[in-house]
């Protein structure tokens, strides 16, 4: 925040001297008053810059010189220090390799002791900007320090996302729809519902010269367009004519390894009503089900308000938004198969049966769904759906490689000192996001190979790490893309117990490899 704007907050009377002071601190990312500061509140309270050093230089909150972002104040009351505070300094000093009053190279860390935290039942204590922390030890100690350390590499690959899907993450609140359209939420439903609905289709279909080239992002990479064409073809056949069309969200996210569909519910599930609300209307439904993983249970809830939400703000119902257009969405639950989230075998369970694969053909497109013409698409694919509508298929094919369009939620699990989810345009190289992004392997510890996409995907090693992640420039190299899902693993796993064949893939690729 700006000095001025702070100002503004107050009136230009002396006494409010020391709030003020307060104010323009803890908005510096260093922690500290500058010179220009002091001259600028000594003009605005019509008082001399000595008069106003003179406080900032009493007080011990206050600093004149910069202290990183992480002040850390150490308690040397005598409670703390009988309780062993002295040997916790040090203890700090040595983790942060930083001495008294100096600032970490990095600008993070600032070790100053204070007189008393007032937390003397806690003792030994100490407090990092306004969090306290008692009772500490050398190993609290630590825990806390590289717990704050991850976050920070956390932060660092944040910057280098490149965030369409999770974009408001951690910005808005997931259960207040007014969060949602604050940021310009189902401002893409309003541009489609003007937009004749095959005209979107013919922008969206990857044949077509300005097409999106959005592929599934459920693990196939099916063409997204011609998937919406086919099902809109076979709602137009003379044998399909008195049947409903269906649009069905394939939220059962059980591929291990993948929990990006979670991410996006959990934190953003207005996106994924609004992605499908512009699917369906794109195809023709007026019924649409999110299947959604029964363990899932926060998930369960948000996109249940959401639904809620939806109905009461006229964004889900008859007439949405005063068109002509109507659609109803319910949520239904998992129970507990691996075997659901294939499409076919997922609607068997929407139809209240065993989780059964079907055979193809027909396809879900021709027959679906209480055999009507069916739409199953993952829940990242359809969360891209307003992004593409709003900024338009070439700014999509912008993204990413010429193969491989738009970006990709990529999980990164397994020996990895920073493990996650991380959104990056496709095409970036498998050793960039282990080693840039995933913060490298565990210490002392080597890369030997990497499952890719999950327990059904393939298994790489370090040939591969150079490799561009996409849909077509990993197939040419026999590998998958799958759901995203990276593992990551530096020994033999060994499995007891009957193990699962996807166990005994990985199991018999580390012994092919000797790792």
């Amino acid at each position: 925040m700006k000095i001025n704007e702070i100002l503004g907050n107050f009136l230009p009377e002396k006494d409010n001297l020391i709030l003020i002071l307060h104010e323009i601190q803890n908005s510096n990312s260093l922690n500290y008053i500058t010179t220009n500061d002091l001259k600028v509140v000594a003009g605005f309270l019509k008082l001399t810059l000595g008069e106003v050093y003179g406080v900032v230089e009493y007080y011990s909150m206050f600093s004149l010189t910069p202290r990183g972002k992480y002040v850390i104040k150490v308690c040397k009351s005598p409670v703390c220090r009988m309780m062993s505070g002295d040997c916790i300094l040090d203890a700090i000093k040595k983790q942060l390799n930083i001495e008294e009053c100096v600032m970490s190279s990095d600008a993070l860390f600032y070790i100053e002791t204070c007189e008393c935290l007032g937390h003397c039942h806690q003792a030994p204590a100490m407090m990092i900007n306004k969090q306290v922390y008692g009772n500490l030890s050398k190993s609290k100690i630590s825990d806390i320090f590289n717990e704050i350390k991850a976050e920070e590499t956390r932060i660092a690959a944040v910057k280098k996302e490149t965030r369409v899907i999770l974009k408001n993450v951690g910005i808005i609140d997931p259960e207040n729809i007014n969060d949602y359209i604050s940021t310009g939420g189902y401002d893409s439903l309003k541009i489609a519902l003007k937009v004749e609905p095959e005209d979107i289709l013919n922008k969206l279909i990857e044949a077509d010269f300005i097409g999106a080239n959005l592929k599934g992002r459920g693990g196939a990479g099916f063409s997204t367009g011609l998937k919406m064409k086919f099902t809109n073809q076979s709602k137009k056949d003379n044998q399909y004519d008195s049947k409903p069309v269906y649009l069905v969200c394939n939220a059962d996210e059980g591929e291990p390894g993948t929990f990006k569909d979670r991410v996006i519910m959990e934190n953003d599930p207005h996106l994924l009503i609004e992605g499908i609300l512009i699917t369906a209307y794109i195809i023709g439904a007026k019924k649409g089900y999110i299947y959604l993983r029964g363990e899932y249970f926060l998930a369960i809830e948000r996109v249940k308000k959401a639904i809620a939400d939806a109905y009461s703000n006229g964004y889900l119902g008859d007439d949405i938004l005063g068109s002509k257009f109507s659609f109803d969405l319910e949520l239904k639950l998992g129970a507990g198969s691996y075997l659901c989230g294939e499409e076919l075998t997922l609607l068997e369970s929407l139809e209240g049966k065993r989780g059964y694969p079907r055979i193809k053909p027909p396809f879900p497109a021709e027959k679906g769904l209480f055999n009507c013409p069916t739409l199953v698409n993952n829940v990242e694919t359809l969360s891209n759906i307003p992004a593409i509508i709003k900024n338009g298929p070439e700014w999509y094919r912008s993204l990413g490689t010429v193969k491989s369009s738009g970006t990709k939620i990529f999980n990164l699990s397994g020996t990895l000192n920073n493990p996650g989810y991380y959104e990056v345009e496709l095409g970036i190289t498998l050793r960039d996001l282990i080693f840039d992004l995933g913060g490298g392997m565990f210490p002392d510890s080597e890369f030997k190979g990497a499952l890719l996409g999950g327990a059904a995907g393939t298994f790489v090693d370090s040939s591969m790490l150079d490799q561009q992640m996409g849909y077509d420039e990993l197939k040419e190299k026999g590998a998958v893309l799958g759901s995203g899902a990276v593992i990551v693993f530096n020994r033999i796993l060994l499995f007891k117990f009957e193990p699962s064949q996807a166990q005994i893939n990985l199991q018999n690729y580390c012994l092919q490899f000797n790792l």
